[in-house]
């Protein structure tokens, strides 16, 4: 392994989409994760260290990931600016209470897709300065705005709300419900029996009148004649 390189060294950082920027090695120190891969291909400055690359080989875990160019030109040149400055060190345990320098704010994203884009570029480079003003901008995009609005602001759907139904059934099982038109109303000569069924014939319902005094009168005069023979 070549010895460590002169802080005024450059080497050329290529991002997961193919984009390159040049970076002294003393601007390097503060990203955790260009010291290791500089270090990795033994200082070798005509070597570009590619990002991509190293994620897909050394952080598997990670594979899905991109620092794209727009971010990685924002921490290269954040790099650049505070080279002379002291490596930022993350306490996990002491609270942070953490400001944006106005000088800075030009290296943080605006736009939402950006931001978050950022953000993971940040956090895969090692670059914890950055991350604390990129989570920083974050809250601070949602400070005095309505649950609607945070939700539009970071894209973030709503569990809660209801899908709209689909109240209308579909026209086949609409048209199985419906009895065909046969089914329904059934055959005149069904529903009606014919007439001759329905009102019987006069000469059966009511006997003639000659008959109902044929058939009484012997009766009574027989009763009469036996009365008589009795005395």
């Amino acid at each position: 392994m070549s010895a460590e390189p002169a802080g005024t060294t450059n080497f050329k950082v290529e991002s997961t989409d193919g984009q390159q920027f040049d970076i002294s090695y003393l601007a390097m120190k503060h990203s955790g994760t260009l010291k290791e891969i500089a270090r990795s291909n033994g200082y070798d400055s005509n070597k570009p260290i590619k990002l991509k690359e190293f994620f897909q080989n050394k952080l598997k875990e990670y594979f899905s990931k991109e620092v794209d160019g727009n971010s990685l030109k924002r921490i290269v040149d954040w790099c650049t600016e505070h080279a002379e400055e002291e490596v930022y060190e993350l306490d996990m345990k002491a609270p942070k209470n953490v400001e944006i320098p106005l000088s800075d704010e030009h290296f943080i994203p605006v736009d939402t897709i950006e931001l978050f884009n950022f953000i993971v570029a940040a956090d895969l480079l090692k670059t914890d300065r950055l991350l604390d003003y990129a989570s920083k901008k974050v809250a601070l995009m949602g400070q005095g705005r309505t649950p609607e609005e945070m939700r539009e602001i970071y894209g973030i759907r709503d569990e809660g709300a209801e899908e709209p139904m689909d109240v209308e059934a579909p026209a086949e099982i609409v048209e199985d419900v419906e009895a065909p038109a046969d089914v329904v109303e059934a055959p005149a000569d069904i529903v009606e029996a014919p007439a001759e069924i329905v009102e019987a014939p006069v000469e059966n319902v009511e006997a003639p009148a000659e008959d109902v005094v044929a058939e009484q009168g012997p009766r009574i005069h027989g009763k009469k004649s036996q009365k008589k023979t009795n005395k």
